[in-house]
């Protein structure tokens, strides 16, 4: 369970604080929290000389992704509530300014998500598609850092000759 919580605490933390948050580009906390939380698990279980496989990194992963994708989603949502202004027309007003000329479907996306916004103080839409594409994103690419790092521990436990890891 520690080794979830790691994912966990790295995956959130990572998405949650502004200036960690450049980490996430190309989803490198997520890569971290997948990495490190499993890189946590074999050093445990060489102590109780437990043999690690696949289906261990994929639930370490799976369960901490999931819980991460919830709690960032949640906070995201708690700043919304939190914040009067309206996110989505700062949004487009800000993208008004580098692109001269948003695509009218774009606009129209925009339009609709701001006018939730304006009539429930966020936007259900928004929050519900950034809780679903959380819940694929932060699993999968946590898997794929604990995959790295499970590749990393049985390349050193083969070169050391120590099979009890």
């Amino acid at each position: 369970m520690n080794a979830v919580l790691i994912c966990v605490l790295i995956i959130s933390a990572v998405a949650i604080f502004p200036f960690i948050n450049v980490i996430n580009f190309c989803c490198g906390g997520m890569l971290l929290g997948g990495f490190f939380s499993v890189n946590y698990y074999y050093k445990h279980s060489a102590k109780e000389n437990r043999q690690v496989n696949v289906k261990d990194v994929f639930m370490i992963t799976l369960l901490g992704g999931i819980l991460s994708a919830i709690i960032v989603s949640g906070i995201s949502l708690m700043t919304m509530f939190i914040n009067s202004e309206n996110q989505i027309t700062l949004m487009k007003n800000e993208l008004g300014e580098f692109i001269k000329s948003l695509p009218q479907e774009f606009t129209k996306i925009l339009d609709e998500l701001s006018s939730e916004f304006d009539k429930f103080g966020f936007s259900p839409t928004l929050a519900v598609t950034s809780l679903i594409v959380n819940l694929i994103m932060y699993p999968a690419f946590a898997f794929a850092g604990g995959l790295i790092s499970y590749g990393l521990n049985n390349r050193k436990r083969n070169q050391t000759g120590n099979s009890h890891i």
